[in-house]
């Protein structure tokens, strides 16, 4: 009867239970995420899709990739990431303003990434259902939302993240399976993930605890040490190839001056910023300055500028909550198997290795901006389950039904946190979106000259999060009446510029304010009135008006005033 069980086991159930497994964690998704196709571009965007129509006219796509190893032409060599320039130059080729199609993109990588971090767990643990808790915790995490949902950073960091979880699962294949054939795939993982995200250089840190506290039988020290170098390797070609080829060419350095911190910032970061954001991990930022800051604002009702809130008392507490957290974890490791053990220690070594990217620079807020919590979120979802588990095990056969009733509240207050963030950045984006396309009207009145003036009842236009001439230029520029030049001009993408400039096709032209429009209109006599496209946006109501036929009348009285005619 024994071995007619184990039979069906391992020929029946196991398979069911990898299938149910990767069912439960697409379903989380797509319930978390449904509707994530109608997210919108919010800031970078508009100069990576700009900047890839700019390239293709002028340098064609074998053009534009060699310019991405031509270092004649830079001078920065810190952020030598060839990956995420060429899938970003092809995925904004290709989609361009298809915005569905970005949102399903970012489905397709989240839900990958997902299931690969589903594999590993499973070679971690042995059980499935660990393995979809962990998924499902991590895909879920409010604090790594932004990774996944914002456009402008969706492909070199998820790519960055999918490479490096695929290095692990490669790296637990060749303990498994001894061929070299994985740990060079590996390697290639590694290297990839590297050239594809800036801060991706101390993602190496995962891979030696794996090789510490996974790999047994067979790798004695040494052998442990030869790996541990093969996968400082890339790191190495990643980060200094690109510094010898500069000096191979005559080139000088230049590595980030922007918010490096001090010693004593440094010195507090390594220690403060991995246990700030671990309360983080499990409280969403928005209820924390919901509950937390708010209730402080009665004592620093004084401070205004915000800062002593979070610097302060969001330092405090969080501090304090982590001091309790990681307490908690000592006295679950104590009572604790060694499997067990190994593995709260592995995920709480890699959550605290995953923030040495960030440690050198300062930091206004009480933790990291939210897409930088891909890693970490990883290995905090770890933590979590294994925790809890650990603390349950003890209870024998009850211990995984306890372990799922304590993890539905979690899963779902993430759920809502998740859902509750992706309707406000659809919200968003669906009156930005109605904004450009009343703005599209005007296609077939654009000439050889544009000039475009954006108004509200209050001082300047600020709907957007980038300049908005900049985002009108790549928004009309299928209509062959907007100077190409303009996609990548950083003055039309500075929020706060107006003016107006002369290009071989023509000229272009964006202001926010009336005297400064009427200023150039005196400037610029040539400029016909007929050419000056102005909205006034009702920022109460997210509408927008063309009152074109108005503001070209009252200039025209307002020049006849200047010139006295």
């Amino acid at each position: 009867m024994k071995k007619l069980l184990k039979l069906l086991k391992n020929n029946f159930l196991f398979p069911w239970q990898k299938m149910f497994s990767i069912a439960f964690v697409i379903i989380v998704i797509l319930y978390s995420y449904w509707g994530i196709w109608n997210i919108f571009f919010q800031q970078e965007e508009w100069l990576g899709l700009g900047g890839t129509l700019y390239r293709q006219e002028t340098s064609g796509t074998l053009g534009s990739i060699e310019q991405v190893f031509n270092f004649q032409s830079k001078n920065e060599t810190t952020r030598f990431l060839p990956v995420a320039s060429i899938l970003n130059y092809f995925v904004y080729g290709n989609i361009g303003l298809n915005f569905a199609a970005y949102g399903i993109l970012a489905l397709i990588l989240v839900t990958v990434c997902a299931l690969v971090i589903n594999l590993i767990i499973q070679k971690l643990t042995s059980s499935w259902l660990l393995s979809s808790l962990v998924s499902a915790f991590w895909v879920t995490n409010n604090l790594a939302y932004q990774g996944f949902t914002w456009i402008g950073t969706l492909v070199p960091t998820l790519t960055s993240a999918l490479f490096f979880i695929l290095g692990l699962y490669l790296l637990l294949l060749f303990n498994e399976k001894r061929k070299n054939l994985y740990i060079i795939l590996s390697f290639l993982s590694v290297l990839i993930s590297l050239l594809s995200k800036e801060y991706s250089y101390f993602y190496v840190f995962p891979y030696i605890a794996i090789i510490l506290f996974f790999f047994g039988k067979g790798f004695g020290i040494l052998g442990k040490l030869r790996l541990i170098l093969l996968f400082l390797i890339p790191l190495s070609i990643s980060l200094f190839l690109p510094r010898a080829i500069y000096l191979l060419y005559g080139q000088s350095n230049s590595t980030p001056s922007v918010g490096v911190a001090s010693l004593t910032d440094i010195i507090y970061n390594i220690f403060l910023l991995p246990a700030k954001s671990l309360f983080h991990v499990f409280l969403p930022s928005s209820q924390i300055h919901q509950y937390v800051y708010s209730i402080s604002r009665t004592v620093f009702e004084n401070q205004t500028d915000g800062f002593v809130l979070h610097r302060i008392v969001g330092d405090a507490f969080s501090l304090l909550v982590a001091f309790y957290i990681l307490l908690f974890i000592a006295l679950v490791l104590a009572i604790s198997s060694k499997e067990n053990k190994k593995l709260i220690l592995f995920s709480l070594f890699s959550f605290f290795a995953s923030f040495a990217p960030f440690v050198l620079f300062k930091h206004a807020g009480a933790i990291l901006e939210n897409r930088f919590y891909i890693l970490p979120a990883i290995f905090s979802s770890l933590l979590t389950v294994s925790v809890i588990y650990s603390l349950f095990s003890k209870l024998g056969v009850f211990s995984r039904v306890l372990l799922v009733l304590t993890f539905i509240p979690l899963l779902l207050f993430n759920i809502q946190g998740v859902k509750k963030m992706l309707t406000i950045d659809v919200g968003v984006g669906t009156y930005r979106r109605e904004m450009l396309n009343t703005v599209s009207e005007i296609k077939p009145n654009l000439a050889k000259d544009n000039i475009f003036y954006f108004f509200t009842g209050h001082t300047g236009f600020w709907e957007f999060q980038s300049g908005f001439g900049q985002t009108l230029a790549v928004w009309l520029y299928d209509t062959e009446k907007i100077p190409r030049e303009v996609l990548t001009d950083k003055d039309y993408w500075d929020l706060s510029y107006e003016g107006v400039k002369s290009f071989d096709k023509g000229k272009y032209g964006y202001f926010m304010t009336y005297d400064t429009l009427l200023q150039a209109s005196k400037d610029n006599p040539l400029i016909d009135l007929a050419n000056i496209h102005s909205f006034y946006w009702d920022y109460q109501k997210h509408t927008v008006k063309d009152v074109s036929e108005e503001i070209r009348e009252k200039l025209s009285e307002d020049l006849k005033g200047k010139t006295g005619l």
